[in-house]
């Protein structure tokens, strides 16, 4: 994966457009306040002890008493950094459900639960709390505080897929928040070895295209347009498709990426056979330090879909025809990047 100094005729131009959103909780009089009567925040209580796994703390707005965007509960003993709670999100008006397609195609799924007696809604989900703003967690003690951590203690075993870090925006008075998927430890492995790369995993029902790329390149990628296109190698060992992408932030050498996929392997054949009825293509980036930046969603539109059913059935009848003993997808691909380097 890098900068070309040309690009490629005949493959489809698209427009590559963000699907990840930030979240804005706007103060207003009528904010969230499931605590009524005289209960107040317990700074003095937080500063004396520890927080213990399954406190209940509130994603609290500085400079009132008791409006807040949301809560959860403390995941690990002495660290309120991470929480597992419901996020409101019908705040100021009720959520785009464009932003919740983009939930689902990141994390898989996604549910909603009532916050408000007017009906607003919050996600179920975890939380990552910065350190600058830990100081904004509070505590607020009463029945109805006690209720809301009831409710919420089999989230401790039984946590929900959508992960977001959140940060205080002192100049809006809004959290803000981002998606946040951590990457397993051997994929981690994998690009630390061979660097920039991306390849395909499973995210629930939808198969996404891990992206690993530098802090300045991903930021980049915002609002640019992208020729990509399917293509079938049938070498000597195996046959080889191939996912190309020209990524268009600067035209004059715009940024390759590609990712190969085996048809003779199982579960990529399953890959595959899923992606060639996807109408999207999500590519989730991750950053220098491997960190979740964001999603981009490519459209896969019928034509597109059709050819890769066609490849996949050209090349697993092609593997099919070779004996067993020459088949070796990377002795293939290793020679297709040889006779083609990026």
């Amino acid at each position: 994966m890098h900068r070309s100094e040309g690009t490629a005729p005949g493959i489809a131009l698209l427009n590559l457009s963000s699907a990840f959103a930030t979240i804005g909780h706007v103060t207003t009089p009528e904010q969230l306040r499931p605590i009524g009567g005289g209960e107040q925040p317990t700074p003095d209580r937080e500063a004396r002890e520890a927080p213990q796994r399954g406190d209940l703390y509130y994603l609290w707005h500085p400079g009132t008493e008791d409006v807040f965007s949301g809560y959860g509960l403390v995941v690990e003993d002495g660290k309120r950094n991470r929480l597992v709670g419901l996020l409101l999100v019908d705040r100021p008006v009720r959520v785009d459900p464009a932003w919740l397609a983009s939930v689902k195609a990141t994390f898989g799924r996604y549910e909603l639960r009532p916050m408000t007696a007017t009906g607003q809604r919050g996600i179920l989900c975890e939380m990552l709390i910065g350190e600058e703003n830990e100081p904004l967690l509070r505590q607020f003690a009463g029945e109805k505080s006690s209720a809301i951590q009831r409710a919420l203690l089999p989230l401790l075993d039984q946590p929900p897929l959508p992960c977001f870090r959140l940060t205080w925006d002192a100049e809006t008075h809004t959290w803000h928040s981002r998606f946040h998927l951590e990457l397993p430890q051997e994929m981690r492995a994998v690009f630390a070895n061979l660097g920039a790369g991306c390849f395909a995993a499973r995210h629930g029902d939808t198969i996404a295209f891990v992206t690993h790329a530098s802090e300045a390149d991903i930021e980049s990628f915002h609002g640019t347009q992208v020729l990509y296109g399917w293509e079938l190698y049938q070498l000597p060992s195996a046959p080889v498709i191939r996912l190309r992408l020209l990524i268009l932030d600067d035209p004059d050498h715009p940024f390759l990426v590609e990712t190969f996929l085996n048809v003779g392997d199982e579960e990529q054949r399953e890959y595959l056979e899923s992606l060639a009825s996807q109408r999207m293509l999500p590519f989730d980036f991750f950053g220098e330090d491997f960190t979740y930046r964001y999603t981009k969603e490519l459209n896969h539109p019928s034509r597109m879909r059709r050819n890769l059913a066609a490849l996949i059935r050209q090349a697993a009848h092609y593997w099919d025809t070779l004996p067993a003993s020459e088949r070796d997808f990377d002795r293939a691909k290793a020679e297709f990047q040889r006779q083609f380097p990026l």
